[in-house]
């Protein structure tokens, strides 16, 4: 399995909250080697209010992150005012990490009251298991400061260590809650390196060094977020850094990445043809027209159960799901996630004669797609291309209940790489949905005693 493939799943996986495991410990917290904290001003105590953002709850005083790919470690700091009792939820702190791929996890925070008094945390902490696929597991630190009221000042920073030097990485600059002072420090390692700014408030001050590089800002607004809007890393204040060769081209950078990607995703559709054959010759026994035989292996692929679309599970009906490594191995589980769904599609219809191709998309689910960063992370999504009656036609088989040769509207129309065995990869667009998409139904006849279906009946 591929990094993009695991990317791809942990995007879509929701955490499980209702069976998180927990992990008391009694350690009090353990320093960092960049301690920020600061004694509150007689201005900071006697804040009331934000001028610029009137009503909130409470505001980022001072927000620091730093990335250090020398010394493998990032940090970040928060200083947060309470303004209002709404505002004392930002006592209970989470700190996400990934275990597999970073080291410990260390913190200090602290209160300052509204007298100015300063209370040192030195309560218990908790580990909890957020997301767990494969070999990636997303941990939470959480902690809750005590005391938290109107007028308190929390300040925490936490730190954690790195195992490895990501070729891209993004920071968020905007935050829920107003900013009045915010620092973003990078030390790259002895690469070429560039970094691209979106939507960043007037007030910037950039310092580059001969080794690090800093970037200031000053009272940035809170994002507020729409129904039926803009992603919001579309609408967010954010700054990408990447590591780039001296000779960047863009066009060559896709087409290596495309060409990196077509063996991996070829293996896992090759596999072992004879069990594909099997289902796809017994799915289109009766079927007669080309049309007709394809829509009988998309239904083929539609039952399989997508754990992309499922409820949240427990760590241990999480192990016990074993990892598709090929197209057989999804139609043997009976289960896989999107990606692996469209890959056994693609394996079926080419077992029935078809010329099919999976094509890694830009989603538009989280962001829209810019082929000018370099971050082959955007592609985070695919469909199959199928040759029928002389044209190409796209099918989402990872979508369920999907109509047949319509898109989710995450998938369309956006830029895409179609690969191909012993073609370079070329780019495309999926097609766009007309009127007729714009609703889609489905009916399905129960009946019910008491809390069991004693009789399902066909989905329409």
């Amino acid at each position: 399995m591929t990094e993009r493939d695991e990317l791809h799943m942990l995007k879509n996986m929701k955490a499980p909250m209702a069976a998180l495991l927990l992990f008391a410990t009694s350690l009090s917290a353990r320093g960092v080697r960049n301690s920020d904290f600061r004694t509150a001003t007689p201005a900071e105590l006697a804040m009331q209010s934000v001028p610029f953002a009137p009503g909130v709850p409470a505001v980022v005083l001072n927000w620091i992150q730093r990335r250090d790919d020398v010394a493998m470690y990032e940090s970040e700091y928060l200083r947060i005012k309470v303004l209002a009792p709404e505002g004392k939820k930002y006592g209970d702190v989470e700190i996400p990490y990934i275990s597999q791929w970073t080291g410990a996890v260390a913190f200090e925070a602290r209160l300052t009251r509204p007298d100015g008094t300063i209370i040192p945390f030195n309560g218990k902490t908790y580990d909890k298991l957020a997301v767990r696929f494969g070999s990636i597991r997303v941990m939470v630190k959480t902690f809750s400061i005590p005391d938290v009221q109107p007028g308190s000042i929390i300040e925490y920073c936490s730190e954690v260590g790195l195992r490895y030097t990501p070729m891209h990485y993004t920071f968020t600059l905007q935050r829920d809650l107003p900013v009045l002072s915010a620092m973003l420090w990078i030390h790259p390692v002895n690469d070429p390196w560039l970094i691209d700014y979106r939507r960043l408030p007037q007030d910037v001050k950039k310092t580059k060094t001969r080794d690090t590089f800093q970037l200031d800002i000053q009272n940035i607004p809170p994002f507020e977020a729409e129904p039926y809007s803009l992603p919001d890393r579309e609408l967010k204040a954010v700054a990408h850094f990447f590591y780039t060769d001296r000779d960047l081209k863009l066009d060559t950078f896709w087409l290596d990445k495309g060409r990196a990607w077509t063996p991996i995703i070829e293996d896992f559709i090759s596999g072992d043809v004879a069990p594909i054959h099997e289902a796809a010759q017994q799915a289109i026994a009766l079927a007669t027209t080309p049309e007709e035989k394809l829509r009988k292996l998309y239904a083929v692929a539609q039952r399989i159960r997508n754990l992309d679309y499922e409820s949240d599970k427990t760590e241990a009906e999480e192990k016990r799901l074993r990892e598709n490594r090929s197209a057989q191995d999804v139609l043997r589980n009976g289960y896989g996630h999107s990606i692996e769904i469209t890959r056994l599609f693609i394996a079926l219809a080419r077992s029935a004669g078809f010329e099919a191709h999976a094509v890694c998309i830009g989603s538009r689910r989280d962001g829209f797609f810019t082929k000018t960063l370099p971050s082959a992370s955007q592609l985070d999504d695919e469909v199959a291309l199928v040759r029928l009656d002389g044209k190409e036609i796209a099918i989402d088989a990872g979508t369920p209940m999907a109509p047949f040769a319509t898109l989710a509207w995450q998938k369309a129309p956006v830029p895409g790489l179609k690969l191909q065995k012993k073609r370079d990869p070329e780019w495309i667009e999926t097609p766009g949905l007309d009127a007729t998409c714009a609703r889609v139904v489905h009916k399905v006849a129960l009946r019910v005693a008491g809390d069991a279906i004693t009789s399902p009946g066909a989905l329409r």
